[in-house]
């Protein structure tokens, strides 16, 4: 078993709470336990666990709550759900899966069917989400299907595309350690500006490298893509040395083994929405990406270029 696997229960009865908790770590799972609702919705925050198991019948929030809570925040949303509970009428099946719950199972249950689910949930969770291993967030084939989900829905909807400027130079200069360091940063700020602006779920995936995909609302595409490029600016040289912070750049060689100087890191953002063309494919939406990543790259620094061209 591998130390990622991260489980956490939420149940308000002690006894269900520590049976689970010993036989789960047994089993060689690491175990985050919650007695409510609501500190089961910060512990699925802070904890970024792989599975919850949720038990229904809980005072103040239910289960049926916490798990459209989940669903609703676009960090822990892709965290597959197993319900816990005495009821086991078909309705209240429906009524798990319907919140967003992956599966269902009922007390008293069997340790070995429980732990049959847990690997059958996390199995498919982690093939369908193929999670970039640096960041942890959704990789390409999950980023395919939220991008197919939206326009299936009919609805209006921004598509954003993050490209991490000179980001070779600033590898080969300061070594993979500290690359991979200013990615996770980069994913986490991205973050951190969307949970702050955004009321509605949004979504952040990581195409590979220093590319990420982010989908929202239009109307706050751009100040989001502008509050993270200003962020961005401001952290970006304190990744740095003193004397190249000072001097603004880098000297490194380039591809033909010559020594160039390099500017440092910056940001290079497309936007592309539905509001004023029809937009019918991921692969249609990847390639319009790809030519304002390429025409924000002509100007120097941090740049956020919006496509407004119409049917």
């Amino acid at each position: 078993m591998e130390e990622s696997n991260r489980i956490l229960i939420v149940d308000d009865e002690p006894d269900t709470l520590n049976l689970l908790k010993c036989y789960l770590e047994t089993m060689d799972f690491t175990v985050i336990t919650a007695s409510n609702g609501f500190d089961g919705i910060e512990k699925a925050q802070k904890e970024k666990p792989d599975l919850i198991i949720l038990d229904v019948m809980m005072p103040g929030m239910d289960g049926f709550q916490v798990c459209k809570m989940i669903r609703s925040n676009f960090t822990i949303n892709h965290v597959p759900i197993l319900f816990l509970t005495c009821k086991v009428s078909v309705e209240d099946t429906i009524q798990g899966l319907n919140s967003g719950g992956d599966d269902y199972i009922s007390k008293p249950f069997d340790f070995r069917e429980l732990i049959s689910r847990i690997h059958t949930l996390m199995r498919r969770t982690k093939q369908h989400l193929a999670a970039n291993p640096l960041t942890n967030l959704p990789g390409n084939p999950a980023i395919h299907k939220e991008i197919e989900r939206l326009i299936s829905n009919n609805q209006k909807f921004a598509v954003c595309l993050f490209d991490i400027d000179n980001f070779k130079s600033f590898n080969d200069r300061y070594g993979y350690e500290c690359g991979d360091n200013l990615i996770k940063d980069t994913s986490q700020l991205i973050i951190s500006v969307l949970s702050r602006n955004s009321i509605l779920p949004n979504f952040i995936g990581h195409i590979g490298g220093d590319d990420f995909i982010v989908t929202c609302s239009p109307d706050t595409a751009i100040s989001n893509c502008e509050e993270v490029i200003a962020e961005f600016d401001r952290k970006a040289p304190l990744y740095y040395d003193e004397k190249d912070r000072r001097r603004g750049f880098i000297e490194c060689r380039n591809r033909r083994g010559e020594i160039q100087k390099f500017p440092l890191v910056s940001l290079s953002v497309g936007v592309v929405t539905n509001e004023s063309r029809v937009l019918t494919h991921p692969g249609e939406i990847a390639k319009i990406l790809a030519e304002l990543k390429t025409y924000a790259k002509t100007f120097e620094g941090s740049k956020c270029v919006k496509d407004r061209r119409t049917a």
